[in-house]
């Protein structure tokens, strides 16, 4: 029986993370992020001097905000300090819940070997 509750919460726990999507431009929404069309001259120069895969601070009208390019999409993701903290916060919980899930398959991998594991010919030991 515990096996099995195990084995349920592993697959809720797989079902969740694989829900939501690790991609940056995900969180990035999530956090509050907007996107914008780079359509003048000047913002697709912005655009192509911001680096790839990376958040940057930019200064805006005497504001910090925070970038994130999609050149692909020509667009960028912009938002403010608070955008930009739940960004982070995100990020984190997104790490945690991946290696949770990791430790989950670890383990479950572990247990299984304890019991026999799979045999060559692909028939379980019980």
């Amino acid at each position: 029986m515990k096996t099995l509750r195990s084995l349920a919460a592993l697959a809720l726990t797989v079902l969740i993370v694989s829900c939501a999507s690790p991609q940056t431009e995900n969180l990035l929404t999530a956090a509050g992020f907007k996107t914008k069309v780079a359509s003048t001259p000047a913002q697709q120069a912005l655009l192509k001097s911001l680096p790839v895969g990376k958040v940057s601070p930019i200064q805006h009208k005497g504001n910090t905000l925070f970038a994130y390019p999609d050149p692909a999409n020509n667009v960028v993701y912009v938002g403010r300090q608070q955008e930009y903290t739940a960004f982070e916060k995100l990020l984190q919980q997104n790490k945690v819940a991946r290696e949770n899930v990791w430790a989950a398959e670890y383990n479950q991998e572990a247990s299984w070997d304890a019991w026999g594991g799979a045999l060559s010919d692909g028939w379980y030991v019980f």
